[in-house]
C-alpha cells in the first residue's frame, strides 16, 4: 500500500492522505513536509521523506494502493473515522456535504445619508429607465407636411384621373390678388437688397482699394524674385557648361597620357624583351644595353625568372652558370675582377663595379645565405681569368672535329 489517510491528532485538522514511507514503524507518527504548496504533488509523486520535516502524530484509518482511492475515502473520513462501514447514515451526510450550496456574500448596499431607501421594483424601473437608445431622428414638420400632400395628391390623381378642376369667377379672382401681392413683396425684397448692397460697396470702397494697391505691389515683387531666379538658373547653366569644357580638356589631357605612358610601357617591355632575346651579350654595345636595363627593378625581376632554371651542386658552378648565361667568353677575356690582368700587367675594365657582378653577387646570397664576399669574388674571378683557356679550347675542339671530318 502506497498511501493512507490519517487523522492527525495532535490538532483539530480534517483528514488527510500521507505517503506510507513517510509513516514510521510504530505507525504512530508520520514526516509531513513543512511548505504552504505543493503538499499534494508530493505525496502523488511519493517524494522520499528528509530530515527537516515535522513530525505529527496520526492515527491511520485506511491504507490504498492508487492515490484517487485515497482521495475518494477522505470524504467519507470527514463523517466517520471507519471507512470500511457501508451505512446509509454515511452516505447520506456525504451526499449533503457534495450537495450543499456554496454560500455567497451578498453585496451591501450603502445608502447615503439624506436618500431615501427605493424598493427592488423601483431601482429595476430606474436602472431600465437609464438604458440610453439611439433612436433615428424624426423627420421635420415642413417634410412631413410636403410628403403629405404629395401622398394626398398622388392618391387623388390614381382615383380620378378624369377630374378637372370647375372654374370659378371667384377663385379666379383670389388667385390673381395672391399673385400681385407677392410680386409686389417680391419687388420690395429686391429694392431693399439693392440698396443694401450699394450701402456696403460703398462702405468697402477704402478697403477695396487698400487691397488693390497691396495685390500690386505683391506682384511687382513676385515678378522681381522670378527675374532673380532666372538670372540665378542662367549664371549656374554657364557655369556648369564651364565646368564640363574643363572636365573634357582633362579627361582628354589624361587619355593622351594614359595613352602614352602605355606606349612608352609597351616599348619598355619590347626592349626589355629585346635584351633577353640577345643573352648572352658577345659585344660591349649588347653588354653596356644590359648595364642600363639592369637599373631597372622591372628587368631584374624579368631577369630573375629567366635564369631561374640556373643551378649548381655548389656555388661556384651556380655562378659559373649564371655568368655564362650572361656573357660569352670572348666578352669576358675583355674584363677583370679587380680591373688588372695577372699576366703582362694590362689594364682591363672593372667587373666589380658593374650592374651584372651587382646581381650575380645578390643572386648567390638567395642561393646560399650563409656565403662570404670573398668566395664569390674568387669565383668570379677564376671564371673571367679561365675564360681565354675555354675560348682556345673550344676553338681546337671545332678545328679537331673538322680535320676528322
Amino acid at each position: 500500500m502506497d498511501f493512507a489517510v490519517v487523522k492527525f491528532t495532535a490538532e483539530n485538522d480534517a483528514p488527510g492522505i500521507v505517503c506510507t514511507k513517510w509513516i514510521d514503524y510504530q505507525r504512530s507518527i508520520t514526516l509531513f513536509p513543512n511548505v504552504k504548496y505543493g503538499c499534494n504533488i508530493m505525496v502523488r509523486k511519493m517524494v522520499n521523506p528528509k530530515k527537516v520535516w515535522v513530525e505529527c502524530p496520526i492515527q491511520i484509518l485506511g491504507e490504498y494502493e492508487r492515490y484517487d482511492s485515497a482521495q475518494y475515502r477522505l470524504e467519507k473520513a470527514e463523517v466517520t473515522s471507519n471507512l470500511d462501514s457501508d451505512s446509509d447514515f454515511v452516505e447520506t451526510e456525504i451526499q449533503t456535504l457534495q450537495e450543499k450550496p456554496s454560500r455567497k456574500r451578498k453585496p451591501k448596499q450603502i445608502i447615503l445619508p439624506g436618500e431615501a431607501e427605493i424598493s427592488s421594483d423601483e431601482a429595476d424601473r430606474e436602472a431600465i429607465s437609464s438604458i440610453e437608445i439611439d433612436y433615428p431622428i424624426p423627420p421635420s414638420k415642413r417634410i412631413m407636411r410636403t410628403k403629405n400632400n404629395s401622398e394626398a395628391n398622388y392618391e387623388n390623381q390614381r382615383t380620378n384621373p378624369n377630374s378637372n378642376k370647375e372654374f370659378s369667377p371667384m377663385a379666379f379672382g383670389r388667385s390673381v390678388k395672391g399673385r400681385s401681392i407677392r410680386e409686389n413683396n417680391n419687388d420690395s425684397f429686391l429694392q431693399k437688397r439693392a440698396v443694401s448692397r450699394s450701402s456696403s460697396s460703398q462702405y468697402f470702397t477704402s478697403n477695396e482699394s487698400h487691397n488693390i494697391e497691396q495685390l500690386r505691389l505683391n506682384q511687382k515683387i513676385m515678378w522681381e524674385a522670378i527675374q532673380n531666379f532666372s538670372n540665378f538658373v542662367e549664371s549656374i547653366s554657364n557655369t556648369m557648361k564651364t565646368i564640363d569644357s574643363k572636365l573634357d580638356k582633362v579627361l582628354s589631357n589624361q587619355n593622351g597620357q594614359e595613352s602614352h605612358g602605355e606606349a612608352n610601357l609597351l616599348k619598355c617591355k619590347d626592349d626589355a624583351f629585346a635584351v633577353l632575346m640577345s643573352l648572352p651579350a658577345s659585344d660591349t654595345v649588347s653588354f653596356e644595353l644590359l648595364e642600363k636595363k639592369l637599373n631597372e627593378v622591372s628587368f631584374r625581376s624579368l631577369l630573375s625568372k629567366h635564369v631561374f632554371h640556373c643551378d649548381g651542386t655548389d656555388i661556384g658552378t651556380f655562378a659559373s652558370n649564371l655568368l655564362r648565361k650572361l656573357m660569352t667568353d670572348e666578352l669576358a677575356n675583355e674584363y677583370s675582377l679587380s680591373g688588372k690582368a695577372s699576366a703582362a700587367n694590362l689594364c682591363k675594365p672593372r667587373f666589380d663595379k658593374t650592374c651584372t657582378y651587382k646581381f650575380v653577387f645578390d643572386r648567390c646570397v638567395k642561393k646560399v645565405n650563409s656565403i662570404q664576399e670573398k668566395e664569390i669574388r674568387k669565383v668570379v674571378s677564376d671564371w673571367l681569368s679561365q675564360a681565354k683557356h675555354r675560348k682556345y679550347k673550344r676553338n681546337n675542339g671545332h678545328l679537331e672535329s673538322w680535320s676528322n671530318q
